[in-house]
């Protein structure tokens, strides 16, 4: 996973919906998603990458990245559609 950003970040993590999940026909919730990865404190850098395994998972899957920026007590959200194979 690689994503560009202009903040320092205390800390990631990645969700994935379950296998199974069916993200056009069901609602989803916080409580739905799996932890895969949660990192610690990086140093600012204009780019981040974070070696995330998803063995296990097929199919469609919403993905959830969460990140906290080092500056603020803020946390920032990515929401992805995305198909493993």
């Amino acid at each position: 996973m690689l994503i560009p950003s202009i903040l320092s970040v205390t800390r990631w993590s990645v969700r994935p919906s379950p296998q199974g999940f069916d993200p056009q026909t069901q609602p989803i919730g916080w409580g739905d998603l799996e932890l895969v990865q949660k990192t610690g404190r990086y140093p600012y850098q204009s780019h981040y990458v974070a070696d995330v395994s998803t063995s296990g998972y097929s199919g469609r899957h919403v993905v959830v990245t969460v990140w906290k920026a080092s500056h603020m007590d803020q946390k920032y959200f990515l929401c992805s559609d995305v198909t493993f194979n």
